[in-house]
């Protein structure tokens, strides 16, 4: 698959993943790729799968485009207090005069949490997170939004090789290690699947193509 024809399908799912990003569970968008996942196209099948999960996938092919989508993301729903414990985030954010990055720690006002993660899994769609992360343990559980920037080089195919190359890329592991596929939900007595648990509400993810910190 080229480039072009890549970059032509993850912009695709990403503006049918957001049509109706009001209420994620709505969201419905077709496979587009078989179940063998060809190497260049991983980033789609993800972006595939993340959505299918009720995620809201946007595509950003720099940090300027990262920074447009995110600014408009955080207007729409007039969010004033996202919280972001990574200090490369948020110089990036104050040095472009956006101040509706929190760095504090008190997390019972925030409107959303934005964090990096370990990696991100094709093959269900899922995110790795771990206490090694500047986020620590608490941020990818509190806030009900949850704002999530990748990068290309950390797609892994599948989660086993998302645990190999954890391994590799810490020389401890991490004592907090978190393999999230789905937004938080409770499931009544009835069967019935109701929104909110212990977890996020809503997952956001922001796949740039190179990350410059």
């Amino acid at each position: 698959m080229s480039q072009e024809a890549r970059k032509n399908i993850l912009i695709r799912i990403s503006k049918q993943a957001n049509q109706n990003s009001v209420d994620s569970s709505e969201v419905k968008v077709p496979v587009l790729l078989p179940r063998s996942i060809p190497k260049d196209s991983a980033d789609a099948v993800f972006a595939n799968n993340f959505t299918q999960n009720g995620g809201l996938f946007f595509y950003c092919e720099n940090k300027e485009r990262f920074f447009e989508a995110l600014t408009k993301v955080v207007k729409e729903r007039k969010w004033y207090n996202v919280h972001c414990w990574n200090p490369e985030l948020t110089s990036f954010f104050q040095n472009r005069d956006f101040r509706l990055i929190r760095i504090g720690h008190i997390l019972d006002k925030a409107h959303a949490g934005l964090t990096t993660c370990e990696f991100i899994i094709a093959e269900n769609g899922s995110i790795m997170v771990s206490s090694a992360l500047s986020c620590g343990r608490m941020l990818p559980i509190y806030p009900p939004n949850w704002l999530v920037i990748a990068s290309v080089a950390q797609l892994c195919e599948t989660q086993k090789e998302a645990w190999n190359s954890l391994a590799q890329k810490h020389e401890k592991i991490p004592t907090m290690i978190s393999v999230i596929q789905k937004s938080a939900f409770t499931q009544a007595f009835t069967g019935e699947i109701l929104k909110g648990g212990i977890g996020p509400e809503k997952i956001y993810l922001f796949l740039v193509e190179e990350m410059w910190f």
